[in-house]
C-alpha cells in the first residue's frame, strides 16, 4: 500500500508542472485523494463490507468532487473507468437552465 501511495505522489509530481512538492500533493490534490479512497472502498467491497464501501464512496465524492464508476462492457468484456467531476455536472446543469 505504501508503495502505491509513493507511486501516486511521484506520478503527480512528474506529470503536473504546478506540483511543487510531495506534501502539497498529499494535502491539496483531490484527484489523489479520490484515488486513495477508491482503492480503500474497492478493498472493503471485495471483502464483503459493501455498505461501508458505499458510504465511503459517497463521502469521497462529497469531499473531492470526483466519483469513480466501474462499468462492465458486454461487447468487450472489460472494465471501463469513468471519472466524473461534480463541477462539470453542475456547469452542464446550469447551461441547461
Amino acid at each position: 500500500m505504501l508503495t502505491r501511495i509513493r507511486e501516486d505522489i511521484h506520478t503527480a509530481l512528474a506529470r503536473d508542472p504546478a506540483a511543487r512538492n510531495a506534501l502539497e500533493v498529499v494535502l491539496a490534490y483531490p484527484g489523489v485523494h479520490a484515488m486513495w479512497a477508491h482503492r480503500i472502498n474497492h478493498f472493503l467491497w471485495n471483502h464483503g463490507l459493501k455498505l461501508i464501501a458505499r458510504v465511503g464512496a459517497h463521502w469521497a465524492r462529497s469531499a473531492t468532487g470526483i466519483e469513480f464508476i466501474l462499468l462492465r462492457r458486454s461487447v468487450v468484456d472489460s472494465l471501463l473507468i469513468m471519472e466524473w467531476a461534480l463541477s462539470l455536472v453542475k456547469l452542464q446543469s446550469l447551461a441547461m437552465m
